[in-house]
């Protein structure tokens, strides 16, 4: 029933090829830090992004890492194992790029930012519905605001009022929820890359602060493993009062 209201975009949105291209995007970014580094070898993440431009990750990229994944029982594994075969045969070589793929570190480094990645490009596909949303409201409030109708209160007749002061309320609430998803949205565009405990051990800090300036995220302060699930709470509760908005 959901799946009906999706549009295709959403739908390509959260596709498993879609998911696993965004987290190689990050695994690019952190090899373009190193680089910058001198820790890495000047070309490589240029190397890299060539040869997924050449032979993008698609179904077929999602089936493979799906395979392995059911002999390693990890996905960032798996998935760095599909991605070192893609880019060799794309490359008709052996890639030197599977060297210094996901260097220093931990899974949730890439699979945390690039979820908020994700989840950025999904609130940018609500927020336009939602302008069409409140522009159709608006118009209805100002067309109908001397139309009359009857008003209501403790379940019976009450004083006249206007067809337009009701989508008028509706407009307002709705108004208010853009202005939460807005701050949601803010508040999930961050980018984590700290390491295994979160304390710096195997990556540098100017690694973080590279991929997060090129994603055009802030860095998260204070991570552990993951990126804050408070984070992750208030876009849901958000939505969860969109969605209350909408149903009304």
């Amino acid at each position: 029933m959901i799946e009906r209201y999706q549009t295709p975009e959403m739908r390509l949105l959260w596709s498993e090829a879609r998911k696993y291209q965004v987290w190689a995007e990050v695994e690019i970014l952190v090899m373009e830090a190193w680089e910058s580094l001198g820790q890495v070898p000047i070309g490589t993440a240029k190397q890299l992004r060539e040869a997924l431009q050449k032979k993008p990750l698609d179904v077929s990229f999602a089936r493979r890492v799906e395979e392995i994944e059911a002999e390693t029982r990890h996905d960032i594994v798996a998935f760095t194992r599909a991605l070192t075969e893609w880019v060799e045969d794309a490359q008709g070589s052996s890639p030197e790029v599977a060297r210094w793929l996901h260097l220093g570190l931990t899974s949730t480094d890439v699979v945390d930012t690039a979820q908020n990645v994700l989840l950025d490009e999904a609130l940018g596909l609500i927020e336009q519905e939602l302008d069409k949303v409140l522009a159709a409201l608006k118009h209805l409030a100002v067309r109908y605001k001397h139309l009359p109708a009857v008003g209501r209160t403790h379940g019976v007749h009450a004083e006249p009022t206007s067809f337009g002061l009701r989508f008028l309320a509706f407009y307002a609430a709705l108004l208010r929820d853009k202005e939460r998803l807005g701050r949601a949205r803010e508040a999930i565009r961050v980018a984590m890359i700290s390491g295994s405990v979160g304390n710096y051990a195997h990556v540098e800090p100017a690694v973080e602060a590279w991929v997060a300036r090129k994603l055009g995220f802030q860095i998260e302060p204070a991570s552990s493993q993951v990126v804050p699930r408070d984070r992750h709470a208030e876009l849901m509760g958000a939505l969860a009062i969109l969605g209350a908005n909408l149903e009304r």
